[in-house]
C-alpha cells in the first residue's frame, strides 16, 4: 500500500507517521500493492480527529476516529473505588 499522510493544524512528526503506518499496515493483506491510503490528522479546539480513506474500484473505505481531550482528561481524573 502507498500511504499519504497529511495534517491540519498539526505537524506530522516521524512518530505520528510511523504509528499511523503501523496501525494501518495490518490491512495490507486485503488490498493490492498499488492501493493508496489517505490519512488526515487534525486538531480543532479540544478534539483530535483521524480520518482514513482508501479509494477502491467503485467503492470507498472510510474510517474516522474522534478523541475529545476534555472527556479523556475527566475519565483519567476519576477515582475508582
Amino acid at each position: 500500500m502507498k500511504y499519504i499522510i497529511s495534517g491540519r493544524n498539526i505537524n506530522i512528526t516521524e512518530g505520528l507517521r510511523s504509528a499511523a503506518i503501523d496501525k494501518i499496515s495490518k490491512l495490507e493483506r486485503y488490498f493490492d500493492a498499488d492501493t493508496e491510503a489517505n490519512i488526515t490528522m487534525s486538531v480543532e479546539k479540544d478534539r483530535q480527529k483521524i480520518e482514513e480513506t482508501i479509494p477502491l474500484k467503485g467503492q470507498i473505505v472510510r474510517a474516522k476516529i474522534l478523541m475529545l481531550f476534555t472527556i479523556l482528561h475527566l475519565l483519567g481524573g476519576q477515582k475508582r473505588k
